[in-house]
């Protein structure tokens, strides 16, 4: 379990019943995505870390979920949760620390200090963007990608219109869908989900499942021109300058498929914040690894190109000789490393001195 162990430890009992408490709180709509023996078995195994109020203050710190995660997995008898369990875990992790029942005597806070506290924190990205909702990133993560989304004169909404226009084909107005913000998973609308089981639907994922390269750069043009055509295009233009980055500077197809994986569960929801991200394919380069197979095939192939080299070198080899028998000189292979009887000079012979050639007299 990846929480530390609080000093002398927490008797379970009492301490468990108030994590259950938390744990089956609903947040902002949701709640924790276990069985309620899950929930039980979370609450026994991370009381005998930390207590009730440390799971409170802990809420929405996206830096510890992953330990709290572990402990869900193993209260459920998995190794790790499932991707659709994680993630709405975590949905029901980063809403931030839950509002606590006021202890007796405790003074109310004056109606617009409650007002202020129960607003979601923004941040002002300034007069070329709308406001960054915080969901699940920290206010250092938002602060540079409202930087990113200035400098690309592209709006909040906009990044999230041109995210789903590189998973669907398919911008995403959210004036017509209430309740979408920058950085959602498209994932989870219903018109999306729809769209992924219906049969032979393109979409990035299919295309990315099946490795079909140049149908997902087909699918992107297509994107970019509907762009384009809608009059976006200072968002067509980010969109080509995405797909070039990575279409010349990624020519592996395993490297490019993996690579494309992480940057858009990384930027899911919050378009094209960087054309390439160098630290991410710098992590995917050490990770990957190819098939044998593919390796297989890719030294054959180098091979073969080794091959036709060392052919072409060897009639370049002739070619010379022959040159050079037919202007009265000497191989390579025969070089001369004496002395000149002409100028003294080691490395040619009287025959070929330069000396000579310019009328210098013997030395």
């Amino acid at each position: 379990m990846a929480l530390g162990e609080a000093e002398g430890g927490v008797a379970a009992g009492t301490e468990a019943e108030d994590i259950i408490e938390v744990l089956k709180s609903e947040r902002a709509g949701r709640h924790l995505p276990l069985k309620e023996d899950e929930i039980t078995a979370s609450a026994e195994l991370l009381a005998e870390y930390v207590t009730a109020d440390e799971v409170w203050s802990n809420l929405g710190d996206e830096d510890l979920f992953k330990g709290y995660a572990d402990t869900f997995a193993e209260a459920s008898g998995k190794e790790r949760l499932p991707p659709i369990q994680m993630a709405l875990a975590k949905r029901w992790w980063m809403n931030g620390p839950a509002p606590r029942e006021k202890e007796a005597g405790e003074v109310s806070s004056p109606p617009e200090a409650a007002a202020a506290a129960a607003k979601v924190e923004t941040v002002d990205t300034g007069t070329s963007c709308s406001d960054l909702k915080i969901k699940g990133m920290s206010r250092t993560e938002l602060s540079v990608m409202a930087d990113q989304l200035r400098a690309q004169s592209c709006t909040a909404d906009e990044a999230l219109g041109l995210s789903g226009m590189v998973l669907y084909c398919k911008y995403v107005n959210p004036s017509q869908r209430p309740g979408v913000y920058f950085g959602d998973s498209l994932c989870t609308l219903k018109t999306f989900r729809d769209l992924d089981k219906a049969p032979n639907a393109k979409t990035y994922f299919t295309l990315s499942k099946a490795k079909d390269r140049d149908g997902l750069t087909q699918f992107w043009a297509h994107g970019h021109q509907l762009l384009v055509d809608g009059g976006r295009s200072h968002l067509a233009m980010l969109l080509l300058g995405w797909m070039s980055q990575m279409q010349f500077q990624i020519p592996d197809n395993e490297i490019f498929f993996a690579y494309l994986g992480r940057y858009i569960t990384k930027y899911e929801g919050r378009g094209l914040p960087t054309p390439l991200d160098e630290s991410l394919l710098a992590q995917v380069h050490r990770t990957v690894t190819k098939p044998s197979a593919t390796i297989a095939k890719e030294l054959a192939a180098a091979n073969a190109r080794s091959s036709k080299l060392e052919s072409e070198v060897s009639d370049l080899k002739v070619q010379l000789q022959q040159v050079l028998l037919a202007s009265g000189g000497h191989f390579a292979n025969e070089r001369f490393y004496g002395k000149c009887h002409w100028c003294g000079q080691k490395g040619h012979r009287e025959s070929d001195c330069p000396a000579k050639a310019r009328g210098d007299a013997r030395i």
